[in-house]
């Protein structure tokens, strides 16, 4: 996936309130989910590689792109891109959807 190519979701929220944000990147486009829905799709291909750099979450170096929120738990994990129905499920089993 070439530098700075990104899904990006825009999420009405609320006070109190927990979302689960989801990203997948599959070799030929990334999607971000919200709750276990895809929310939008960023044409993307290549492979993900290693990097020395840091990794941010709620930051882009472009503004507004800043969580004005908190971070409860951010895992990356999985050796394949995760289907449709496999993020809603994750969400399902959180009780979020």
């Amino acid at each position: 996936m070439k530098d700075k190519e990104l899904a990006i979701a825009a999420i009405k929220e609320s006070t109190g309130v927990w979302y689960l944000l989801g990203g997948v990147f599959d070799g030929s486009e990334g999607r971000i989910y919200v709750d276990g829905v895809k929310e939008n799709t960023t044409p993307a291909s290549g492979v993900l590689g290693t990097t020395d750099q840091p990794m941010y979450v709620g930051y882009y170096e472009q503004n507004p792109y800043l969580l004005h929120g908190k971070i409860d738990m951010f895992r990356v994990y999985y050796n394949k891109a995760l289907s449709d129905e496999e993020m809603l499920t994750l969400a399902k089993v959180r009780g979020l959807n």
